[in-house]
């Protein structure tokens, strides 16, 4: 169980960054 909440919150993180890193750099390219 401890491994699949682990692997979920990498999960997670990754995708995070990876929608505010295109974020980031839409907002930079529009601005």
């Amino acid at each position: 169980m401890g491994k699949k909440m682990f692997e979920a919150l990498l999960l997670s993180r990754l995708l995070a960054w990876r929608v505010g890193s295109t974020f980031y750099m839409g907002k930079g390219a529009t601005s």
